[in-house]
């Protein structure tokens, strides 16, 4: 987990509730690439879909109305690599500190597939 002094990138999705992220909950299989290049397969589906489909649009607020951090446990134990960083005063909220997740490397969809994994 990284520190900084610094503010999180402007496109930070800040989630509100379920609405804030992609609704597609269908199965998909992801190619997932790390920061070391190696490659695999992963599939997700239901609001796992949803934390990864909003990952890899933006970074996220890790404190959300919604839980996705459970989510982006499992999508880190099935491999996908997932940062998460500290910073310090949130201007909207007044907390004296609060995470941001990162998608590292890349994750790009294979297939879609009703009812797989």
């Amino acid at each position: 987990m990284n520190i900084s002094d610094e503010k999180p990138p402007k496109t930070t999705l800040r989630v509100h509730g379920w609405r804030d992220l992609p609704a597609d909950e269908n199965s998909v299989c992801y190619k997932v690439a790390d920061r070391t290049g190696n490659t695999f397969e992963v599939w997700a589906k239901g609001k796992r879909r949803r934390v990864l489909e909003g990952l890899c649009k933006a970074p996220i607020y890790s404190a959300s109305n919604c839980r996705i951090s459970d989510h982006v446990d499992h999508l880190r134990r099935d491999g996908v690599d997932i940062e998460t960083t500290l910073y310090r005063n949130d201007d909207e909220t007044g907390r004296e500190r609060f995470g941001v997740y990162t998608l590292q490397g890349s994750v790009s969809p294979i297939s879609e597939q009703e009812n797989a994994a």
